[in-house]
Formats: structure tokens, C-alpha cells, sequence
């Protein structure tokens, strides 16, 4: 081989040589753009990911509260309804035990009245008896002394 054509094949391979460094260049970058492209794809997906948990735990914690909330109001409804019930089960039983207590009462002076009653019955009866009793006697006596006296011959 002589020295031109040496010449010329270092010149085509040195030619060759900067076309593949610059298609090495060309494709580190097009590698480093993708790294990057990768890079934030992932930190996209990982924001995602954490704003998606975010949102799960808010969702939960409202549902939490909610179901504590229906619980509580629910707790305080029963315990509404039930000093209610205790109000009116006094308030009947007051109103039961004056009723029985009128009743009582009105019963007491009825009885109180009748026994008046009686005994001024029969107050005036022994006093009528009484009366007719000594109307008889009186009756009696005179009769007798009259008797008496039609009996004693006249002088």
C-alpha cells in the first residue's frame, strides 16, 4: 500500500470516527433528555400518589366524623327522648297522686258529712223520742190525777 491511499483510509476513518462521536453525542443527549423525562414522570406519579392518599385520608376523616357526628346526635336525640318520657311519666304520676289524693279527700268529708249527718239524726230522734216520752209521762200523770181526784168523793 502506498502512502496516498494510507492517507486517505486514516481520512476516512478519522471522519468515520468524528460521525460516530457525534451520533455518541446526539444519543447521550436524547439518553439524558429521557432520563429527565423519566425523572419527572416519576415525581409526577409520586405527587399523584401522595395527593391521591391525601384525598383517601380527608375522604376517610369526613366519613369518620360524619358517622360520629350521626352517632352523637342520635346519642343525644335518645337521651332527649328519654328525659322527656321521665318528665311526663312525673308529670303523669304528679298528676295521678293529686287525683288519688282529691279523691282521698272528697272521700274523707263524704264520710266526715254522712257521720255528721247520722249523728244529728239521730240526735233529733232521741230528742223527738225524748219529747214524746215526757209528753206521755205528763199525759199520763195528769190522767191519773185526774182519776185520782174524780175518784176522791167531793165534800
Amino acid at each position: 500500500m502506498d502512502l496516498d491511499a494510507l492517507q486517505h483510509r486514516l481520512h476516512r476513518t478519522e471522519s468515520e470516527l468524528k460521525l460516530q462521536q457525534r451520533e455518541l453525542r446526539s444519543l447521550k443527549e436524547e439518553l439524558n433528555e429521557q432520563k429527565q423525562v423519566c425523572e419527572r414522570l416519576r415525581k409526577e406519579a409520586s405527587e399523584n400518589e401522595e395527593t391521591e392518599e391525601r384525598t383517601k385520608r380527608s375522604r376517610k376523616q369526613k366519613t369518620k366524623r360524619r358517622r360520629e357526628q350521626r352517632t352523637k346526635r342520635s346519642r343525644e336525640q335518645r337521651s332527649k327522648r328519654s328525659r322527656e318520657q321521665r318528665t311526663k311519666r312525673s308529670r303523669e304520676q304528679r298528676t295521678k297522686r293529686s287525683r288519688k289524693q282529691r279523691t282521698k279527700r272528697s272521700r274523707k268529708q263524704r264520710t266526715k258529712r254522712s257521720r255528721k249527718q247520722r249523728t244529728k239524726r239521730s240526735r233529733k230522734q232521741r230528742t223527738k223520742r225524748s219529747r214524746k216520752q215526757r209528753t206521755k209521762r205528763r199525759r199520763e200523770q195528769s190522767m191519773k190525777r185526774r182519776r185520782e181526784q174524780r175518784a176522791i168523793p167531793r165534800e
